[in-house]
């Protein structure tokens, strides 16, 4: 399948989740509870900054696609646990898509209770 197909497919099974309100953070288990349902793949990208995050999320809007925001541990030490769920949580508020964020490979004890603790959807 080439990328232009597959990008189809995720605007034509994925647009009937687009709301004209901004949704806020929701979980991925609702995500792909929903893409389960609807047959269609939600992708994840991994952040570092708030311009990848903002590219991203503009592209996902722009595609009437769910977005699952990764970060991974490194991405935590680099921006800051609480810069990453503060960029998310901007970027959800302002968008008319559901997002979530997900620990990528999180392999730390400490990060991973961080990460629940500190509001990460689950």
């Amino acid at each position: 399948m080439l990328l232009c197909d597959a990008v189809f497919l995720l605007y034509t099974f994925s647009k009937h989740l687009v709301r004209e309100d901004p949704m806020g953070l929701v979980t991925g288990k609702e995500i792909l509870a929903a893409a389960h349902q609807g047959g269609y793949a939600v992708g994840a990208f991994n952040i570092n900054n708030l311009e990848i995050l903002q590219g991203v999320a503009a592209g996902c809007v722009a595609m009437q696609s769910p977005l699952i925001i990764a970060v991974t541990e490194g991405a935590l030490h680099y921006a800051g646990f609480a810069y990453i769920v503060a960029m998310a949580r901007a970027a959800s508020a302002a968008a008319p898509i559901p997002m979530a964020l997900h620990l990528d490979h999180g392999r730390d004890h400490a990060i991973i209770d961080q990460c629940i603790r500190g509001g990460l959807p689950r």
